[in-house]
């Protein structure tokens, strides 16, 4: 995983990772809690980042937080699927989705956001 130099980002994404990771090999209760997990510490980070980004003003806000906004409502619809007991499509999804998005978001949505700011520090 790409590391920003930026404490609070870079640890939030190795969380995340650590995570990710936990439910991959995870048994279908533990999913269920891990996978709330991931939901809450998501709201947490992404919130986290977002004042940031109105903070310092930063130009890419729209597409930053619509990126934000859109792996949000896929994580809370697989959550309530999960929650009922339905988990297939939810493995499939942090098997084999998660860990790209995650990687793509940090290399061109959180690389720029932490260049904007590193102007502004």
């Amino acid at each position: 995983m790409q590391n920003l130099n930026h404490a609070d980002i870079d640890r939030d994404h190795q969380h995340f990772s650590e995570i990710t990771s936990r439910l991959k090999s995870s048994e279908n209760g533990q999913f269920k809690t891990l996978f709330s997990e991931l939901l809450s510490h998501t709201e947490k980070h992404f919130k986290r980042e977002e004042q940031l980004i109105e903070q310092y003003n930063y130009p890419g806000k729209n597409e930053h937080c619509g990126e934000h906004n859109r792996l949000l409502t896929e994580l809370r619809q697989f959550n309530q699927r999960v929650q009922q007991g339905r988990l297939t499509m939810a493995r499939a999804y942090i098997n084999e989705r998660v860990d790209e998005w995650l990687h793509q978001h940090i290399a061109n949505m959180d690389a720029a956001l932490v260049k904007h700011l590193e102007k502004h520090l």
